[in-house]
This record gives C-alpha cells, structure tokens and sequence, in this order.
C-alpha cells in the first residue's frame, strides 16, 4: 500500500473520521456527504459496506458511512497512530488498550443499513436489535453489561 494513501486516510478520519468503541470492540467509521470519498476510503481500508442516510429535512444532504470493527480497525488504528494529531493519538491509545485486554472482540451496538427507522436511543431498527439480541442470546453472549452498551 501506498504511504500517500495511508497519509491522505490520515488526514480524513482526523476531520471525519471517529474512533470509538461498540462493547468491548474498538471501531472506525467514517461519516460524510462526499460518496466518491467515502467509496474510496472504503475500498481503502478493505470494510465491507456503504450504508446511507437521507437528511432529516430537505436541506440536509444525504449521509454515507462505512465502519470497520475488530482486529482489522485496531490493526489500522496501529497503522495510522504516528500520522494523528495529539488528541487522536490519545483516543486510540486508550481504544489499544481495550482491545489488547479484551477476551472476545464483540460489538454490542449495530448500524443498519436498510432503514431510517430508528427508536429510542438506538442506533438501529427494533427488527434488527432484535434479531441481535436472539442471535447473541443464542451464542450464549447477551448479559446485561451488553445490552447495556446497546444503548448510546
């Protein structure tokens, strides 16, 4: 890969990108209004998917996103670390931390794609933190700390 890109991948998520946690799983995503940008970013980083949000009224543009979670956004936190301004560089220090102590990577908190239909304080639909919460009931990982996370 080349150091142009990683330093222009750089430059992006320090404005738009966001750092974060969903669990006990450390993520990248990157929000913006730009689709040729958020594709290449994407193709970029290898994450799977462009989800889309229209704006909440006629004013407000239309939001693409992707995500990445897991070893692979750690593994690109490592990778893009010695390029981020001094407050990114914390914020990923510490998200390294939780990733380096945590037993199971497992987010808790899901974006879907294919609806505006939001409730309460979740990030998705009540089809999908349902269809979550069987999934993971059944793997044997939902407790209570999880569905606590679940909610921002």
């Amino acid at each position: 890969m080349n150091t142009r890109n990683i330093s222009w991948l750089a430059g992006l998520l320090e404005g738009e990108g966001c750092f974060s946690k969903r669990g006990n799983c450390v993520t990248i995503q990157l929000y913006m209004s730009d689709l040729d940008i958020v594709e290449r970013s994407q193709k970029l980083v290898g994450a799977l998917s462009i989800g889309s949000r229209k704006g909440k009224t006629e004013n407000h543009k239309t939001c693409f996103y992707w995500s990445l979670a897991g070893p692979r956004a750690a593994e690109w936190m490592m990778t893009l670390y010695p390029l981020m301004g001094q407050r990114r560089q914390a914020r990923i220090k510490g998200l390294l931390e939780i990733f380096k102590t945590a037993k199971k990577q497992t987010p808790s908190v899901l974006v879907c794609t294919h609806t505006e239909g939001h409730r309460k304080r979740r990030t998705v639909c009540d089809k999908c933190y349902q269809a979550d919460w069987y999934r993971q009931r059944k793997e044997g990982r939902r407790d209570v700390s999880s569905l606590a996370n679940s909610i921002i």
